[in-house]
């Protein structure tokens, strides 16, 4: 079988972290939202 797309570690909670957010990013429904927070929150720390 061939897997398409990223493989992702879920059994530690920073790779947890980055899957959840890479499934926000892929949903239409949470894309636009999830950007401007992300945005938010790097310009709150500075990062933006």
């Amino acid at each position: 079988h061939r897997f398409h797309g990223s493989l992702l570690d879920v059994g530690t909670p920073r790779g947890y972290l980055h899957a959840v957010i890479e499934y926000g990013l892929t949903r239409r429904e949470f894309r636009e939202d999830l950007l401007d927070y992300m945005r938010h929150v790097l310009a709150r720390e500075g990062k933006a």
